[in-house]
């Protein structure tokens, strides 16, 4: 059924990028053209890129295939391109599926002479953009973990660097004209010639993925987790336990990492005088603080037993102890924010009421949607789910202030909102430990 579904609506949409093309025929100048075909294989290539790295970090660890895997006549690097083989053939189909109205009208604008070259383009640039970036992810993921550091911290790190490397090269490239610059004089040959010179690369590509495969290093110990102290025996040691546990565990590095990759690429990408500073310092004020609660129950939740059953006052007292210290760590994180604005000098058009209220909505949405859907590091992909549930739960406070409350009572609106998501976290979890203790 879902096959069907898929199918139906991959039809739809190639019939509506054939009908948004247009009929009759349309003569723009050749230059253009070759500046379009330019621009589609980059654009297919970043979205081709942008799909596997998504995939690559969503992907579940393979702990229980690895020691089946073990057990076979295969060398480690054909694991590794086995486990690629999926998330490269979808990437490279989806990126051109998506891109296909574009494709399609530009098809249709440079005619029967260079539209086989563009689709050609189009198709060979979608999958050198996913091989490239499927090996720079594996290639730095390498280097990581022979450094020591955990798969999953190694994997969210590399696509990060990956994808902001690539989409900076995208940036500066995309808009050159580089294919008219061939020396050639016909624009079928110069088309022609980019579509050999993508094929080139994207051999290149692959040759080095199949290199990385076979000097892929298998996983070593965590050792990045032991730079962190021990908690003592005193009276804060339930809090701290906490903290360590949080701090440990490979999800929150990964976050944090991510977080602040994408505080550096927004600092680069927005110019130093736009008037757009004050919404961008709101956003990253509200996301950055919020993303560390949505992953903070699934830090120790299966291993939360232990010291319940040891200790039973830290479990009376789970609940204002991990707020308590989910809060600080995100008020950390928070300050380290409004550190790089004050630092770039955009603090000034920042509205700190309605920062403060949305940020505290935005992180007690987070928490109890990540109560709801724990992060795992089986399967990294649900603190996506988590994240769609957190969006509904800060929209829907801030759309009934926005159209009901004046402008005096919006700010209390968005704090009562967010003290009943609070309120609502230990009894939820709660419930999911009264049926199970490592839910």
């Amino acid at each position: 059924m879902l096959l069907a579904v898929t199918a139906v609506g991959v039809i739809a949409w190639q019939v509506i990028a054939v009908l948004t093309a247009g009929a009759g025929s349309v003569t723009i100048p050749e230059p253009v053209q070759l500046q379009i075909l330019g621009e589609i294989i980059a654009g297919t290539a970043l979205a081709s890129g942008c799909t596997i790295t998504v995939l690559l970090v969503l992907s579940p660890a393979p702990r229980e295939l690895a020691p089946m895997l073990a057990a076979t006549p295969l060398r480690p690097g054909s694991w590794l391109l086995g486990q690629l083989a999926t998330p490269i053939a979808i990437a490279t189909v989806f990126a051109p599926l998506v891109m296909s109205p574009v494709i399609a009208s530009s098809v249709h604008l440079s005619g029967s002479r260079l539209g086989p070259a563009l689709v050609a383009g189009a198709v060979l640039g979608s999958a050198a953009g996913t091989v490239i970036l499927a090996a720079l992810i594996k290639a730095a993921e390498a280097l990581f973990c022979r450094l020591g550091i955990p798969r999953t911290i190694a994997t969210s790190i590399s696509a990060g660097v990956a994808l902001a490397a690539s989409a900076g090269v995208y940036a500066r490239w995309s808009r050159e004209e580089w294919v008219s610059a061939l020396p050639l004089a016909d624009a079928a040959n110069k088309s022609w010639t980019a579509v050999v010179l993508v094929v080139v690369v994207l051999g290149t590509a692959a040759s080095a993925l199949c290199v990385i495969g076979r000097l892929a290093p298998p996983e070593h110990a965590a050792a990045v987790v032991r730079w962190f102290p021990t908690p003592s025996r005193t009276h804060l040691s339930s809090a701290l336990a906490d903290v360590v546990q949080s701090v440990r565990n490979p999800l929150f590095a990964s976050t944090v990492t991510l977080m602040g990759i994408a505080v550096v690429a927004t600092v680069l990408v927005t110019p130093p005088a736009s008037p757009a500073w004050a919404t961008v310092m709101f956003l990253l004020m509200v996301a950055v603080p919020s993303s560390v609660c949505l992953i903070t129950y699934g830090t120790n939740r299966r291993a939360l037993w232990l010291r319940t059953s040891i200790r039973r006052e830290s479990s009376a007292m789970w609940g204002v102890i991990k707020l308590g210290t989910t809060a600080m760590l995100a008020g950390m994180l928070l300050l380290a924010v409004t550190g790089v604005g004050a630092a770039l000098g955009h603090l000034a058009a920042v509205p700190w009421t309605t920062v403060l209220a949305c940020t505290a909505l935005a992180s007690a949405a987070c928490l109890l949607a990540g109560v709801h859907f724990p992060a795992d590091l089986e399967m990294p992909g649900a603190p996506v789910i988590a994240f769609l549930e957190a969006v509904a739960l800060t929209i829907a406070p801030l759309a009934l202030a926005s159209t009901f409350a004046t402008d005096s009572a919006r700010t209390i609106v968005l704090l009562v909102a967010a003290a009943i998501w609070t309120v609502a976290v230990p009894a939820l979890v709660r419930i999911r430990r009264n049926r199970s203790i490592t839910a």
